[in-house]
């Protein structure tokens, strides 16, 4: 059974609202095949996963969170009835997720053709098939991370401190398909700036 709390005048509380939202948006992903996983709730300060929690930033609510990582709808469902879990999304299994900062990902996300997610601080998320291995040009930048096996992403529409995840390129505005690994990385090592060499001195 779902709990509804309801405020004056019997309408749903703005917390049963959000709940209501993380939980579709939840439902919708598993429904596409993305594996989802319950994240630590927002509180309006800090991200907690409940009593004691130590970690203030966004994180699995639940140990072994791998284990937990579902496309079953009634799971899914279920697990969000009853708390606004933040919605995380498990990579390496569906896709992986490219992370690169704002001068790369400005440049390349329309030209990926695939989803793409930006965080309020600006870090772009290219969501590619899985299973490539990173770009020697884009791995010798620490702004760009690779997520695949064992690891994950939040997905909009999860709120921070800094505000909202949100979709640039939304998956149905790709039909939910993903570009190929490769492409992707050789469209965003495109958009790394390159050296500025001086100028020869005239003999």
């Amino acid at each position: 059974m779902v709990m509804v709390a309801l405020g004056r005048g019997g309408f749903p509380t703005r917390a049963t609202l959000r709940r209501w939202h993380l939980r579709r948006a939840a439902l919708s992903y598993a429904g596409h095949g993305w594996p989802v996983v319950p994240g630590a709730c927002f509180t309006g300060t800090r991200f907690s996963c409940g009593l004691g929690c130590q970690t203030f930033s966004c994180h699995p609510a639940l140990e072994r969170w791998e284990e937990h990582a579902t496309c079953d709808a009634r799971l899914v469902a279920d697990a969000w009835a009853r708390r606004p879990y933040s919605v995380l999304l498990a990579t390496g299994i569906a896709f992986d997720v490219l992370e690169v900062p704002v001068y790369m990902g400005v440049d390349a996300a329309r030209a990926v053709r695939g989803p793409v997610a930006v965080t309020p601080l600006g870090r772009w998320m290219f969501l590619v098939g899985p299973g490539g291995s990173l770009h020697p040009d884009l791995g010798g930048h620490h702004d760009v991370i690779l997520h695949g096996s064992g690891s994950w992403i939040p997905a909009p529409p999860v709120r921070t401190q800094h505000g909202r995840v949100r979709w640039v390129v939304a998956p149905h505005e790709t039909d939910w398909n993903l570009p190929d690994p490769a492409s992707a990385q050789a469209t965003l090592v495109a958009a790394l700036p390159r050296p500025a060499y001086p100028m020869p001195r005239a003999a």
